[in-house]
């Protein structure tokens, strides 16, 4: 995809063989950075955009249904004040009994106060 700040480190998620699950949702929010990667900060062009998101689709990840973690989702949005579409991750990750891997610092200290903590872990820390 896209380079950002930890993208080796989730590379290197793929290339060590872990069962990656994401929601469907992770498309679109995917679409919408590469968005801002062409429109707002001019870093890519179109063609390079639309190409790295039709890459999605060959990549080892097990795409999981919203719809079957958003009452989850929001419940916990509710419980933290955060957007529910980050909750989508935890919910997911909770359901299938997984952990979720973030780079979203903010995110992540949100939810080691609660008892979704061990679900969690940094992007950064897993070095």
């Amino acid at each position: 995809m896209a380079p950002e700040e930890d993208s080796e480190m989730a590379n290197l998620l793929f290339a060590e063989n872990y069962e990656i699950h994401a929601p469907r949702l992770m498309v679109s929010e995917v679409a919408n950075a590469l968005w801002r990667k062409v429109a707002l900060q001019g870093l890519i062009e179109i063609q390079e955009a639309q190409a790295r998101l039709e890459s999605l689709s060959s990549m080892a990840i097990i795409w999981e249904a919203d719809e079957m973690v958003c009452a989850d989702a929001l419940r916990i949005a509710a419980t933290l004040r955060h957007p529910a579409y980050d909750c989508v991750y935890l919910a997911l990750a909770r359901q299938i009994d997984a952990t979720l891997v973030t780079a979203d610092e903010r995110f992540m200290n949100l939810v080691v106060s609660t008892e979704h903590r061990d679900t969690i872990t940094l992007l950064s820390g897993l070095v």
